[in-house]
Parts: C-alpha cells; sequence; structure tokens
C-alpha cells in the first residue's frame, strides 16, 4: 500500500503525463537528441588526442594491459577506467566519424561483457557502470555505424542492475538515469514511465534519506550532506528535467519549484564566490580540489533552461562562481537554521558564516571507502566563516583535526583517526536554533569524547557572538577551544603587535585579533594563542585514495585554552568580518547578560534584540527586563524597548508542545505571557514567531491587518455584483458564489465588525452596500443558513446603526426560517435532503449541528415583535438537538436524519466529518457556539452546562495540537472511526489539516461563555485568548495583501466532498474579526 502511494506521488510530479495514454514516438526521439546532445558537449580537441593514445594501446582482445580486471577497489576501481576509455572512443567516433575506432569500440564492449568486473563498491556496479553503458550505446546510436544488434541487446541487459524501489535520495536518481537511457534504447514506454517516474520521486519531501521539509539534504541515514549527494541529486534531477522538458514527462510546477528552491536557497547560499562550506560536502572534504564550485555552470545552465522563470539567481550565480563579478554580488542577507540537519546558514553581503552541529537525531560527518579518516569532530560546532571565500581551499591536508574552526575538543600529539564509519550517531538531544529568515541564535550541548561544553552563537549584522559554558573534562589533555584554522594571508594583528608567517604567540586577555578582513574580540578575556607557522599533511593521510605527495603552507591558527580537566570552564568570543573599525562598534553594541551552564544570553543595543538560550527553565533579569521560560528553548525578542515585541522561539529537543514565555519590560507596561504552541511533526524543531504586546495592543494591530485585508477585498470583489467572496482556488484566484451561497452574510459582517472598531467609514460606506445585496433573501426558504447569512449581515447593520428597516428584514427572515420547522421532530429541517456517504439512502429531513447558529435570529426576532413563536422554536430546536445530536461524552453527531411522519430519529451520520461517529471540528464548534447563545437568551442551565461540556471536550482533546488550532476532525485516521464508502475521506489516509475556522469559531464562542461562568470562566477566556494568538501568528495569518486578501489560512470545507482543502475561508475570517471585537469589549 504504502509503495502504491509513493507511486502516486511520482506520477503527481509528471507535467502532462496521463495513464494510459500512448506516447508518440517523436518523444522518445526528441528526449533521445537531447541526451546525446549533452552527452556530445564534451568531445573537445583534447578528447581526440586522448582517444587516439588510448586506441593505441588497446590489445586486440579489447582490453588494456594497464588495467587489473580482477580489481575491486573500493574507490578508484581500475575497471571503470575501460568504461570510461570506450566512452570517450564512441563519442569522437560518433562526431569525427573516425572509421578506426570502430572495431576497437566493439572489442572493448565484448571484452566488458565477457569479463564482467565487479567493485567492492556497490555503487560501480549498480550506478557508475549501468550508467557509462547506457551512454556508449546511444554516443553509438548517432554513429554512422551502429553496433552489432546481439552486442546491444547483450549489454543492455547487463544494464539491469540496482533495484530503483528500494534506493533513496541521489542513489534513486542515478539507477533511474541508466534506466532512462534503456528505454529510450528500446523505446519501451512502461520502463520510460518508471524511470522518469522514480527519477522525479526523491523531488518530493521526506523524512528519510533525501530532501528535507526544511530544504536540507540528508543522505546515508540523517547525515547532512547538502553537496556531496546533495549536489549529485541537483545534477540528476536538472538533467533528467532538461531531457523531457516541454514533453509529456515534464517536471510540474510545484517539484519544479521545490527543486529549484533548494538549489536556489540552500545549495548556493553554501557558496561564497567559488568556494564552498567544508561543512557541506560529507566526507568529501577529503577530496582534492572539493571545495572549488567553479564548475557550476554547466549546472546553472540547465537550471536556466528549465527553470527560467529564476533566471536572474541563475546569472548572479554564474557571475559569482566563475569570478566575473566579486563574492558579494546579488547577495542578499539571510539566515536559516535547518533543524532536519542540524546545520545553520548566516549570510551577509561582506561574509558567510555557517555552524555544523550533531545530535541523537542525526549523524556525525562520515567516513568510509577509506576517505575522511580524521573528521571526528567536523559535527561538533564547526565554523566556516568566509569574506574573500578562498579561506579553507584545499587546507585540509595540513589541518590540525582537533582545532577545527569553532569546536572544543582535547589538544592530542596527533590526529586521532576516526574509529566509526558512514556515520555516528550524535551523543545530545539538544542541537538546535531560532531564527526568522534574517536573525537568529545556535545552541549545543555537546557531549564527545570525553568533553562537555554548552555551545550557542548569536548572528546579527556585523558580528557574531560565540558562547561557551560548562566546559568539563576529566582526561589529561588540554582543552581548547578553536576560532579559526584558514590558510595565512598576510600578518595577523593583535592590539598593537603584528604577527608575521612562522610564529605562534600566548596572549593574555587581549583587546582584539585581525586576520584577512576578521576581526576577533573577548569580552571576558581569556588566554589566547596565535600561530602563523608551516603545517604539512598529505591528501593520502586523510583519504587513502589521494596521493601521499607532501602538502605545506602557512596557516593562521587562533584557539583560547580551556586548561587541563577544566570543571564549569567557558569563554566568549565576538566574530567581526568586514572592517577593523567595526569591532568597536560593536563592543558598544554587544552585551553579554548571561554566559552559564543554565543560560546564555545576548543583548545588541544597536538592533534592540535580545537573544537567550535557556538550557533549562529559567529567568533572565535586565534591570527592568525579565524573560522567563518554562521549558528549556531558544528564543529571540526584537523591538525590546517596544510597545510591541516580536518573539520568535525554537526547542532544540524538538520534543516540547508549547512554551510558555513571560517578558516584562516598562514598554509593555507589565509583564505579558505567551503560550507559544511550537511546530510539531516534521517542522519539530523549527521556530515560531509571534508578536508580544498587551491586549490593546494585540487588537489594535489586527484590526489594523483585518481593515487592510478587507480593503482589498473590496477592490477585487467589486468586480461581481451580487457574487460574495468565499475562498479561493486551486490557482489563488478568487472564488465568489451567489448570495443563497450559506457564506454570502460573511463578507459584509467583517466589514461591520471592523467599521466598529476602527470607525473608517469607507468601511461602512462598504458594509452597507453589500449588506444590501442580500435583502431578496429575507423571502427565501431553500434552507436553513438564512441566520448565517441574514443575522451576520443585517443582525450587525441594526446593532451598529439603530436603523429600524434593518430589524425589518431580520423579522422577515425569522418569519422565512420558521417555515421549514416541522413540529414532529422538533427541528428546523436544514438541506431539503442528504443522501448518506454509505450507499444510496437518501433523507428528506436533516438536521445538521450547524443549524444552532440560525436560532439567534430567532431569538432577536421573539424580542423584537414580542411573537414567542420565534422563541419556541428556538427552544425546541436547540433541546432536540441537545437530545438526539450530542453524544454523552459531550462531542456530537453532524447530521440527524427524522422520519417525516413521526418525527423519531432514522439516522446519525456525518457530512463533512471523518466517520458517522466521530468528532468533526467545525461541528463542535457550532455546538459550543450555539448552546452558549441560548443560555444567554434563556438562563437554562442545561444549555449552559452543555455548551461549557462541549467546550471542555474540544480543549481537553488528546489529539488537540497545543495551539489550539485542531485538526479538521479530531477523530481523522483514528482506528475505529470509518468514513463512508462514498467519501473522499479515506480511512487512514486522509489529510490531517488544520481547521483554523472552527477554531476561530471557537475562540468567539469561549469569549462570551467566559462571562457567564464567574471565576471558572477564566480558564475558557484564557483558551480563546491562546487561540486568537495562534491564528494571529504567522504560521495562521496571511502575509499583508497575500492569501488572496482573506485574513487566515489553512481552513477546511469539506475533506469528504473533496474541496475547499488548506485553504482560506470567509467565514473564518468573519469569526476571527468577531472573537477580536469580543476580546476587545472584554479587555477594555
Amino acid at each position: 500500500m504504502r509503495w502504491f502511494f509513493i507511486c502516486l506521488l511520482s506520477c503527481m510530479m509528471l507535467g502532462q503525463l496521463q495513464a494510459g495514454t500512448p506516447v508518440p514516438p517523436a518523444v522518445f526521439d526528441t528526449i533521445l537528441t537531447r541526451v546525446y546532445t549533452d552527452l556530445k558537449k564534451e568531445a573537445t580537441p583534447a578528447l581526440i588526442k586522448v582517444t587516439a593514445h588510448d586506441q593505441l594501446a588497446m590489445r586486440a582482445d579489447g582490453s588494456w594491459p594497464d588495467i587489473d580486471y580482477s580489481n575491486t577497489t573500493i574507490t578508484t576501481w581500475q575497471p571503470g577506467t575501460h568504461l570510461s576509455r570506450l566512452y570517450n572512443m564512441a563519442l569522437v567516433y560518433a562526431q569525427k566519424d573516425e572509421g578506426s575506432l570502430y572495431p576497437s569500440i566493439v572489442a572493448g564492449l565484448r571484452y566488458w561483457y565477457a569479463k564482467d568486473p565487479k567493485s567492492s563498491n556497490w555503487w560501480h556496479n549498480e550506478i557508475r557502470s549501468p550508467q557509462n553503458i547506457g551512454e556508449i550505446l546511444i554516443a553509438m546510436r548517432f554513429a554512422r555505424k551502429a553496433i552489432p544488434a546481439s552486442l546491444e541487446d547483450s549489454l543492455l541487459a547487463r544494464m539491469k542492475r540496482g533495484n530503483i524501489f528500494k534506493m533513496t535520495g541521489a542513489n534513486k536518481l542515478d539507477i533511474a538515469i541508466h534506466y532512462l537511457y534503456r528505454a529510450l534504447l528500446t523505446r519501451n514506454e512502461h520502463l520510460m514511465d518508471t524511470a522518469v517516474q522514480q527519477a522525479f520521486q526523491p523531488v518530493q519531501f521526506t523524512t528519510e534519506e533525501g530532501l528535507q521539509h526544511d530544504y536540507s539534504y540528508l543522505q546515508h541515514g540523517p547525515q547532512l550532506q547538502l553537496s556531496s549527494y546533495g549536489a549529485v541529486f541537483l545534477m540528476g534531477e536538472y538533467r533528467v528535467a532538461k531531457y523531457v522538458r516541454g514533453t509529456p514527462y515534464a517536471l510540474n510546477d510545484s517539484a519544479l519549484n521545490r527543486l529549484s528552491t533548494y538549489f536556489d536557497n540552500t545549495y548556493l547560499r553554501t557558496i561564497r564566490g567559488r568556494y564552498i562550506d567544508f561543512n557541506v560536502e560529507g566526507r568529501g572534504i577529503s577530496r582534492p580540489n572539493i571545495l572549488s564550485k567553479q564548475g557550476e555552470q554547466g549546472l546553472l545552465d540547465d537550471a536556466r533552461l528549465v527553470d527560467p522563470r529564476r533566471s536572474a539567481d541563475w546569472y548572479a550565480a554564474m557571475a559569482r562562481t566563475s569570478g566575473l563579478q566579486p563574492v558579494n554580488y546579488e547577495v542578499q542577507a539571510s539566515h536559516t537554521h535547518y533543524w532536519r540537519a542540524d546545520y545553520t546558514m548566516h549570510i551577509r553581503p561582506a561574509y558567510s558564516f555557517n555552524v555544523r552541529m550533531v545530535s541523537a537525531r542525526t549523524r556525525r560527518t562520515e567516513s568510509g571507502n577509506k576517505e575522511n579518516l580524521y573528521g571526528r569532530y567536523l559535527a561538533d560546532g564547526s565554523t566556516n566563516i568566509q569574506v574573500k571565500g578562498d579561506e579553507y581551499y584545499n587546507i585540509m591536508p595540513v589541518w590540525e583535526w582537533d582545532k577545527l574552526p569553532g569546536i572544543t575538543a582535547a589538544d592530542h600529539k596527533e590526529d586521532v583517526a576516526m574509529d566509526k564509519f558512514w556515520g555516528e550517531p550524535g551523543s545530545t538531544t539538544f542541537a538546535g536554533g531560532v531564527g526568522d529568515s534574517l536573525y537568529g541564535a545556535t545552541v549545543y550541548d555537546m557531549n564527545y569524547d570525553g568533553v562537555k561544553a554548552r555551545k550557542s552563537w548569536f548572528f546579527f549584522d556585523k558580528e557574531i557572538v560565540c558562547l561557551g559554558a560548562g566546559i568539563n573534562s576529566s582526561g589529561s589533555n588540554t582543552i581548547l577551544t578553536t576560532l579559526n584554522q584558514c590558510w595565512l594571508n598576510g600578518s595577523v594583528q593583535i592590539d598593537k603587535t603584528k604577527l608575521g608567517a612562522g610564529k605562534q604567540a600566548v596572549f593574555n586577555n587581549p583587546s582584539f585579533v585581525w586576520h584577512n578582513d576578521v576581526g576577533y574580540y573577548f569580552p571576558e578575556g581569556g588566554q589566547l594563542t596565535v600561530g602563523t607557522g608551516e603545517q604539512k599533511g598529505s591528501w593520502y593521510k586523510i583519504n587513502n585514495s589521494n596521493s601521499a605527495a607532501e602538502i605545506k603552507g602557512n596557516v593562521f591558527k587562533l584557539w583560547l585554552n580551556n586548561g587541563i580537566a577544566p570543571t564549569n570552564s567557558k569563554y566568549a568570543y565576538v566574530v567581526v568580518p568586514g572592517k577593523q573599525e567595526e569591532i568597536q562598534a560593536s563592543k558598544e553594541q554587544v552585551r553579554i547578560l548571561a554566559n552559564t551552564d543554565t543560560l546564555q544570553a545576548v543583548k545588541h543595543t544597536g538592533l534592540q534584540m535580545l537573544q537567550l538560550a535557556f538550557y533549562k527553565p529559567g529567568t533572565l533579569v535586565d534591570g527592568n527586563v525579565s524573560v522567563s521560560v518554562d521549558q528549556p528553548c531558544v528564543v529571540m525578542l526584537q523591538h525590546i524597548d517596544g510597545k510591541s515585541i516580536a518573539a520568535t522561539v525554537a526547542d532544540p529537543s524538538q520534543t516540547a508542545l508549547a512554551i510558555t514565555l513571560t517578558v516584562r519590560t516598562p514598554a509593555l507596561g507589565g509583564s505579558i505571557q505567551w503560550n507559544c504552541a511550537l511546530p510539531q511533526g516534521v517542522r519539530a524543531g523549527a521556530s515560531a514567531s509571534f508578536t508580544m504586546e498587551n491586549a490593546k495592543g494585540f487588537i489594535a494591530d489586527n484590526f489594523s491587518f483585518a481593515s487592510s485585508q478587507l480593503k482589498g477585498m473590496l477592490v477585487e470583489a467589486g468586480e461581481y455584483d451580487t457574487l460574495f467572496p468565499r475562498t479561493l482556488d486551486a490557482n489563488g484566484k478568487l472564488v465568489c458564489t451567489e448570495r443563497r451561497d450559506w457564506t454570502g452574510g460573511f463578507f459584509p459582517g467583517s466589514l461591520w465588525y471592523t467599521y466598529e472598531y476602527t470607525k473608517d467609514a469607507s468601511l461602512k460606506e462598504a458594509a452597507v452596500a453589500w449588506t444590501k445585496k442580500l435583502e431578496p433573501l429575507q423571502f427565501f426558504t431553500g434552507h436553513h443558513d438564512l441566520g448565517f447569512l441574514m443575522y451576520c449581515s443585517y443582525g450587525n447593520a441594526f446593532r451598529l446603526t439603530g436603523d429600524s428597516s434593518y430589524a425589518r428584514v431580520l423579522v422577515q427572515t425569522a418569519k422565512s426560517l420558521a417555515t421549514r420547522y416541522d413540529a414532529r421532530p422538533g427541528c428546523i429541517k436544514s438541506w431539503n435532503s442528504f443522501q448518506s456517504w454509505h450507499g444510496t439512502t437518501t433523507y428528506k429531513y436533516p438536521v445538521i449541528i450547524d443549524n444552532m447558529m440560525n436560532l439567534e435570529l430567532l431569538f432577536f426576532a421573539a424580542k423584537i415583535t414580542g411573537d414567542p413563536r420565534y422563541r419556541d422554536i428556538a427552544i425546541h430546536h436547540a433541546e432536540n438537538t441537545l437530545k438526539n445530536q450530542v453524544r454523552d461524552d459531550y462531542s456530537c453527531y453532524h447530521v440527524v436524519c427524522y422520519d417525516t411522519a413521526n418525527g423519531g430519529v432514522l439516522a446519525r451520520e456525518t457530512a463533512q466529518g471523518y466517520a458517522d461517529n466521530s468528532a468533526w471540528s467545525r461541528g463542535q464548534s457550532w455546538g459550543i457556539y450555539g448552546f452558549t447563545v441560548c443560555y444567554r437568551e434563556t438562563h437554562d442551565a442545561k444549555f449552559l452546562n452543555a455548551a461549557r461540556k462541549m467546550a471542555d471536550f474540544y480543549l481537553t482533546h488528546k489529539r488537540l495540537p497545543a495551539d489550539k488550532v485542531p485538526y479538521w476532525d479530531f477523530n481523522v485516521n483514528q482506528a475505529g472511526y470509518a468514513p463512508g464508502v462514498r467519501s473522499k475521506a479515506k480511512e487512514g489516509q486522509s489529510p490531517e489539516f488544520r481547521d483554523a475556522s472552527a477554531a476561530a469559531v471557537t475562540a468567539s464562542a469561549l469569549l462570551e461563555l467566559s462571562t457567564y461562568l464567574g471565576k471558572e470562566g477564566a480558564v475558557y477566556f484564557k483558551a480563546a485568548e491562546d487561540i486568537l494568538h495562534s491564528l494571529a501568528s504567522a504560521e495562521y495569518r496571511s502575509s499583508p495583501g497575500g492569501n488572496g486578501n482573506f485574513i487566515l489560512k489553512h481552513s477546511v470545507g469539506s475533506i469528504p466532498h473533496g474541496f475547499e482543502l488548506d485553504t482560506p475561508l470567509i467565514y473564518a475570517d468573519y469569526y476571527f474579526i468577531e472573537a477580536l471585537a469580543r476580546y476587545h469589549a472584554l479587555v477594555k
């Protein structure tokens, strides 16, 4: 079953391909030609010369004397050279028609087939060799003379290696490419479908190996591989996408956007000029020239061809990596913490500063295939600091591997080789970071090789503050914290002292150090060692596949001494890339407020920013400012001296559901406590952002935002006459419905509420006009939704203006609604009929829980007219709903179907919920709201009890997320709940979308409910307040002018009907605004 859904997702990534549709032969010809054209680029004059030499050296049997065909080496596997030479010959033969090459090519292929050499490394057998064979065969298809058909068939059969369905990420893609070659050579449509689907399957997010939800890339288990395997992924995906572009096999837009976002926003940002961060190459860090990305031009060309929408970014990257433009050309400031990968990237036009960590959720940089033999500390907070870009280029052979930039480790006489291979899991659960895409803080609770340290980094514009505390070790080695180890470039300045090459000196409490456009200063002092001496090594030492020739060069090293067997030692240093004069400016603006094993905190006065790393619950007090948390976390507070504080919080342990943050500042007028719900699931560890302000400021901000969005909506909706905004379609286009649709009253109602707060006359004018459009509905009797339609619009109009004409319309509407009441069931009929999801049964008197929302209209009419009939109908409906629709646990059925003859209950089912016996979230909200209104109008305790217990069901349900915004159904995909056979909700396989509309209705209802319960109402008021803050957060509130000018994101219309899935909905906006208005009334 799982495989079926992987195939389904893969098919969805193909742009136009329809199952069962024959593919025209011309499509195969087009793709095959593109593949060959891509290969043909490599037939250079130099290659022709090499090919002639290889032909002369070939034996008569098609082998070469310098190749040991019995060799099984893991990395530099000799037999692989045989296919590489044949590949070159085939290219030259196909282009230059060198007839003498043909027999050599055939002989070489026959020898290979007969010998069938194997490597101990599966990659050569299942990826490299089949790909090479396919490329040779494709080149020969474009030659004057084809190879013998029997030989080609044999080789095609030999290519059938590698299980494409078992592989993940880049490895799956590599195998898919030789599947693609076979499909093109054999014109096999089924194989082509499989090849392309599997090639594009890694372009979806995964929690296994491959592209992660934070746009990092993991391979070989949960191991950071942004380049290395991530680069293979990019090259292969763009390569296949280039081949199939404009054909039925083309990659669709959403998948292409994921691919290009990874390339543009992750991979390319790790490159400074033409040199990449050493942290992202995996074990490839031990390969010569690996950090140089000057050769990215081909990949960027492919990206430009496949995704021209980002051409400006591709051209800028080409200019930087080729050296045609400076390293800062078109570089934008950004900050990203990759919570799935334990990696932080901080980018400014002037520099890059990136940090690599490891946790129990991820793995250390691997050693394998005799590569990266000494990189045991690479994941312990190593920092890549680049200004010019080439600071670390090819330095690895001479590195002291226990003094990597940024790490705290024991100083060994000799580098300690790795003794665990293919990625060792980390030992800490507390590694992570907070960020808002521009600034952030990262924390790492290190415990490795007998050394413990609590390390943190605080990222600003012109400086990075690096703190360490709780440094403990019981060993006999000196513990050092290395600030940098890079190539020496010029002299080093330490205060007034300058050090040239070949020196090493110790300094106590220096003011600053300056080298190669990077400054360092030390707010807490310390013993500092500066080295500029020559260091020697070889590539072979760190990677046995490489040369043993000596490499040497002068290296700049800078470290702080934490002592032998330190106990609670600490360090503090600040890195200032750019200009030397900025060191003093930084000293004047950066304050370290705490650096202990429980709390590390930094304030930047220039940015009005406070960043804190709490290792346990606690409080920071800084004068008249205090910050408290109830869970270990990382916090960033911006505009700390303002009346509105931008707060961002993350949980590095990725286990907490919520964090209670309490902030006290003079500008806030006291303390504000915020229960911050944290991202869960694949987003656990990601940052949550919100605004901390007093209730008055919060309400003002959200009404201001609502006003702006509504005005934007008026512009677009004004194109329609009697159609009313409801939602957006899949393409982001406004969907409007005719006025009889049940949602017609919410837009004018939203205008009225927002006018009430803002006193904006233009909103009142629009509210009047849009309300007037609904006037004909006062005589409508076609369904029950007249309360939604008319009380939300005309009801608010009358409340705010007192205009009796509005009241007359409401009374007539109540008369129309009352015609749908039948005394036998004692309820108002909702729909005219309802067909069960279980078959063809159709019921003639369905009553849905939503109908409780129409009773307020009847209570109003009774008070205005003095006619008790309206009130009686409302009460009878509520009593029978409580009797027949509310369950013993105070959840509710969505639909109760009555017998029109005797009023008895025929069925209890669902229309929009997951299952008949499940708790549909919005239905629960309607019930809370409706029974609260009934208590207000009757003071009957049974209605208050129902409202309260339905609210308790919502608030205490084990599946209610921490932010109190529910899933669309409380029981979706849970055992014991089964959708009907006709429902588009599928058992165990339905999307678990949140429903902001249910949360908004509930918040509004809880605010009123809280006023009827005395002191016990506080819990409901607080819950409503929490929901409002959740909905006002960036997770649910739209960006200004975005989301079609709707206010809230992430609502659900009906999963069973398959429409309005994870989308804005006008009624979510209405009840959010109503809740704000009620909140304002209560806190005034």
